[in-house]
């Protein structure tokens, strides 16, 4: 099971997130090594068992394939080591953390998940986990909000439900931990992009809200730039995908 992972991972190492895919393909070869020196075939011929976990690792785990992953050399000696003890793996005298637990397999199942959803754009923690310190993060500015709207005599924006797609009146900047993809803020009409409202490059290179640009062209094909003196038509402006 732990092999053809690993060997996916091993092709995926130099991608963005190369280094952790390489801790990943580290930690899945381990594994395979393990089982390679604990199972019934191991127990019935441990000097061949013992001859392949050594080739496996000569092969799989070079210092090229492992660079930047911390404890890398500790474990290949660990393993090196326990391979002595091939079809009695459990009495081996080096590091507990080699034997086949549970905790080792959870292990990498953490870190895979971190990745797969690093590279959809999607948070490493369960969704209500990053709910809740993203709410965390933000409430010094919500609360700020909420005593200047108080002295205002207005109700408190963000302590009632917002329905139909209403907003705060006040930008909240979440730390960059909790940006999982590009986003855009029309500068003119204050709203996010979406599938229906994308950003959408000026001639003169200024970027607004689709809705923003219908709406300066609503009463004729050409409207002036909000930050610029420079003309343009629908025909010249594009729309950008992020």
């Amino acid at each position: 099971l732990a092999l053809p992972v690993a060997k996916r991972a091993r092709r995926e190492r130099d991608s963005a997130t190369g280094s952790a895919k390489r801790a990943l393909a580290c930690a899945l070869h381990r594994l395979h090594v393990l089982q390679m020196l604990s199972g019934a075939d191991a127990r019935a011929d441990p000097a061949e068992a013992r001859s392949q976990a050594m080739a496996y690792v000569r092969a799989r785990l070079s210092p090229s394939a492992a660079r930047g992953v911390e404890g890398y050399a500790r474990e290949v000696r660990s393993l090196m080591g326990a391979s002595v003890w091939a079809g009695r793996l459990e009495q081996s005298p080096y590091d507990v953390d080699l034997q086949m637990s549970d905790e080792n397999w959870q292990q990498a199942e953490r870190l895979l998940a971190r990745l797969f959803c690093a590279e959809r754009g999607m948070g490493g923690a369960p969704p209500l986990a990053t709910a809740v310190a993203a709410g965390a993060a933000a409430l010094p500015q919500l609360l700020k909000l909420g005593d200047v709207q108080e002295a205002r005599g207005e109700t408190c924006g963000w302590a009632v439900p917002l329905r139909d797609g209403a907003e705060l009146p006040v930008e909240v900047d979440l730390p960059l931990r909790f940006r999982f993809r590009s986003a855009f803020v029309c500068p003119v009409s204050r709203e996010a992009a979406t599938r229906s409202n994308p950003p959408v490059l000026l001639p003169c290179g200024h970027v607004l809200g689709k809705l923003t640009v219908q709406k300066l062209l609503a009463r004729s094909q050409h409207s002036k730039c909000p930050y610029c003196p420079t003309d343009f038509a629908e025909m010249a402006c594009m729309e950008l995908v992020i």
